[in-house]
């Protein structure tokens, strides 16, 4: 704005001093008209500081053509070099003028799909930012629900979290976990479940469980080999057969534990943008597997009998009870085996303490053989077992203890250098038929203690008569 002022006083001044000079008149008036358009022009519309130059350079040329020209000569020669210095000067400011506009509109439309790729590359990125947010919050999401894990103990309670918190929203046609209870006394002893099935018990051992059954041995291979996950992706791919794949993509997680292997998930017709997911729910699910089979080893050592592996007599009593109990409420038959080597202290006697502790586990075997998975076995002192055998009345336990007593007899157990043979005696005792008690419709503790003390007078008796025979 100060410029433009400056431009205006300086070209009012030149006009003034040339009409003085000129000799003021109509003509010099209509003569430099078109200069005061001109540099108005260039003063008001485009705001341009050429205009004091040109202003300047009018002035020094009316000067210089007043001292070299004479003062009546210089005033047409002036007026004439004036307008036409103006002219010039506004086609060059005009020409400049559109190169700039043309320059400007160019850059304008750079700067414009500039910005717009800007603001498009912000758009991909701020979505890209909330998939990814999205994401963390359902990886969290995922990690919290696989801290419930850790308060399962039970392989049972595991598969149901499993089913219905961690894998309820992901992706896949089928699924089977395979899990190894490494116990004290079953080393290995697999469990197999459908993750999608509701059923929460181990399925029954089919050819196609067998099948995965076997994949064992090749997982045991590949994590030697450093693998950790197998991607399958089609049924030509010869691992698809030795797992029993039955979708593709399949993945093969190898669940392991300080190198050790503790189980194998398989996810048949998984979508692969969720594998981190399945990776976390992998390694969260070996953690557990192998707690849990800590605790059932800790658990089974606190209520096992070291040597013999059957139930201590503490734990026996405890479960003897609860049976007791059920066959009250329900009216049922119970009964008990009393168990005892005949002339085991002759024959440690003979052979040492050594073989004589083989001999009580492989008696001790030899009668777990002999009885059903429901019936509850201890050791309960020295070379003596009790055996009780739910819902099972007088015929039943005699048979049972039939059974043992013969496959104790036919026994050969090779010890270190000896070939050695025992006998067993066996006692029994029937609820409610041997009870001294005749009010057997409510549970009172001396009914164990007499069922035990009658089931070890039957066994007496069964010594006196000769040893080798079942009493009752």
């Amino acid at each position: 704005m100060l410029m433009t002022i400056t431009n205006i006083v300086f070209f009012t001044t030149v006009v003034i001093i040339h009409f003085i000079i000129g000799r003021v008149s109509a003509l010099s008036f209509i003569v430099h008209l078109p200069l005061l358009i001109c540099l108005l022009y260039l003063l008001v519309f485009r705001k341009s500081y050429t205009s004091l130059l040109i202003v300047g350079c009018v002035l020094l040329t009316y000067v210089f053509g007043w001292l070299l020209f004479g003062q009546h000569v210089s005033y047409y020669l002036q007026s004439f070099l004036g307008v036409l210095g103006c002219v010039i000067s506004l086609l060059i400011i005009e020409i400049r003028w559109s190169t700039k506009s043309a320059t400007a509109d160019t850059n304008y439309e750079l700067v414009h799909q500039s910005t717009v790729n800007i603001k498009s590359q912000v758009d991909e990125k701020n979505n890209e930012l909330k998939k990814l947010e999205k994401h963390v919050a359902e990886i969290i999401d995922l990690f919290d629900s696989a801290k419930l894990l850790n308060h399962e103990l039970s392989f049972s309670g595991v598969v149901q979290i499993l089913r219905e918190k961690l894998l309820d929203n992901l992706t896949f046609n089928s699924g089977r976990l395979i899990i190894t209870a490494a116990t004290a006394h079953e080393p290995v002893n697999f469990h197999i479940f459908d993750l999608r099935s509701e059923q929460l018990d181990a399925l029954e051992t089919t050819e196609s469980e067998k099948a995965f059954a076997q994949g064992w041995d090749i997982g045991l291979q590949l994590l030697k080999e450093g693998h950790s996950v197998i991607r399958i992706e089609s049924p030509s791919d010869e691992l698809a057969k030795k797992f029993d794949l039955t979708g593709f993509p399949s993945f093969v997680f190898l669940l392991s534990v300080e190198d050790n292997l503790v189980g194998i998930l398989r996810l048949d017709g998984a979508d692969v943008k969720d594998f981190q997911k399945y990776s976390i729910i992998a390694t969260q699910l070996a953690l557990q597997i192998k707690k849990i089979n800590l605790y059932e080893t800790v658990k089974e050592l606190s209520i096992t009998d070291g040597l013999t592996k059957t139930f201590v007599r503490r734990y026996f009593l405890e479960r003897f009870k609860e049976e007791l109990r059920r066959s009250i409420k329900y009216n049922h038959h119970l009964s008990v085996l009393m168990i005892d080597i005949d002339h085991f202290k002759m024959y440690n006697d003979r052979y040492g303490h050594l073989v004589g502790d083989v001999t009580l586990k492989e008696v001790a075997k030899k009668i777990r053989e002999s009885i059903r998975k429901v019936d509850i076995l201890s050791r309960y002192g020295g070379e003596e077992f009790v055996v009780v055998l739910p819902e099972t009345n007088s015929e039943g336990a005699v048979e049972a203890g039939e059974r043992i007593r013969s496959a104790v007899a036919r026994s050969r157990f090779r010890v270190y250098d000896e070939q050695t043979q025992v006998t067993v005696s066996i006692g029994i005792a029937v609820f409610p038929l041997d009870l001294l008690i005749k009010e057997t419709n409510e549970y009172k503790d001396e009914m164990t203690l007499d069922l035990l003390k009658i089931a070890d007078q039957a066994l007496y008796r069964a010594k006196e008569e000769g040893r080798n025979r079942v009493i009752h």
